[in-house]
């Protein structure tokens, strides 16, 4: 089923990170959770939600793909036209174990997405860290929300954080079995997160991963 929703607003940054936000119009989602958005000829790509469950908007963070089918649609797009979206939908819950178990993130680029929706919905719940690798300082969205326990990797230019990738930040990552590790991004970025738990005897069961593609 497809619902109609007006652009709130579009926000397009010189590196290419589109922050757009739409009517809520009564859908209902947790944290982690995904809808599809349609262009107009029919194409369409999910996106994970990074608004708050209690939010009366729905926010994306998509990246600029020149020819991608969907990113490249709304690109050219303004405040006020009509999209569609799918009803939300995904397997990937960062929350779900919020009351029995303590939680690590790891994210690049708009994989932060999910884990923006987790803080803006507990937020007296943060991570016990966060991982969080961009780019450009730029593409960087909503540190403020995750307090002190954030370490981050800016690969493209000097900052005062870490230059180079999140893999350089791998002593900072808290290690116990009583720990659920979840991890959005590219799949090389996950795929090397799980080795790296994995030879530290961390289960497969405590590792929770979601792949961000382009389009």
């Amino acid at each position: 089923m497809k619902t109609k929703h007006r652009i709130l607003d579009i926000d397009i940054s010189q590196t290419g990170l589109i922050k757009l936000t739409i009517e809520k119009n009564n859908l209902i989602y947790t944290p982690g959770d995904c809808v599809a958005i349609y262009t107009d000829k029919g194409y369409s790509r999910p996106y994970s939600i990074a608004s708050g469950a209690n939010d009366k908007f729905i926010k994306f963070l998509i990246r600029y793909i020149p020819n991608g089918e969907v990113s490249s649609a709304l690109y050219s797009m303004k405040k006020g036209h009509q999209l569609y979206v799918s009803n939300p939908f995904g397997w990937f819950r960062p929350g779900k174990n919020i009351n029995t178990s303590q939680n690590v993130f790891i994210a690049t680029g708009t994989g932060i997405a999910p884990f923006l929706s987790y803080i803006k919905t507990f937020p007296n719940n943060p991570p016990l860290s966060l991982i969080y690798g961009v780019s450009f300082k730029n593409d960087l969205v909503g540190v403020k929300y995750f307090g002190k326990n954030i370490n981050i990797a800016v690969s493209q230019e000097n900052t005062k954080f870490h230059k180079g990738r999140i893999t350089d930040l791998f002593e900072y990552l808290p290690i116990s079995k009583k720990i659920n590790y979840y991890c959005c991004g590219r799949e090389k970025m996950i795929n090397d997160v799980r080795d790296f738990l994995m030879k530290n005897e961390i289960l497969n069961d405590n590792i929770f991963n979601e792949v961000f593609f382009n389009g």
